[in-house]
């Protein structure tokens, strides 16, 4: 009984959240993808890489490389080593919700239903894109959605041109 029990036994938790699956996760997405390294690395230092593999509904607006080194110039630093962990911690919390899956279809004019891990409601508005026939998804006014619905086990990924910026609004 002991040895049937110790097989049980799963080292690979973090909080209430137990690895389950062997599919791709969004922490294994960002991971395995270069064009998101930046960004997975700001990831491992805010602590998050083995919570964002394990099972849970989450939605990550996921900035590429580009949008991190534009992070960076804009705040006048080379890298993630140049800021405090606490800032990068808040960053990354900026772009993830962790209560639910939202895809592109649901979106609306205004503040989304659910807050990122910052407490913070992101903004979602709509733009025509100059001389193309098409109409933009915007988070936030400045950020971009530039791949939607990216679907893993665990959520939903929606690549994203800018580094998210904090939204002021208050209640959806």
């Amino acid at each position: 009984l002991m040895s049937t029990l110790h097989g049980c036994y799963d080292s690979d938790n973090v909080g209430d959240n137990f690895y389950t699956f062997t599919g791709e996760t969004v922490g294994s997405y960002i991971e395995k993808d270069s064009n998101f390294t930046e960004f997975s690395k700001a990831i491992k230092i805010a602590e998050l890489s083995k919570l964002l593999k394990t099972y849970n509904k989450y939605t990550c607006f996921l900035p590429t490389n580009q949008a991190m080194k534009d992070f960076y110039s804009e705040k006048g630093v080379a890298g993630l080593s140049e800021l405090n962990d606490s800032v990068v911690k808040y960053l990354v919390y900026s772009h993830f919700i962790t209560k639910q899956s939202i895809s592109s279809n649901t979106f609306s004019s205004g503040a989304l239903s659910e807050t990122n891990m910052n407490s913070r409601y992101l903004v979602v508005s709509f733009k025509a894109q100059a001389g193309q026939n098409v109409v933009g998804i915007y988070i936030n006014t400045n950020s971009q959605i530039l791949e939607k619905d990216i679907e893993v086990e665990n959520g939903i990924i929606h690549t994203i041109d800018k580094v998210l910026t904090p939204s002021t609004a208050a209640i959806p």
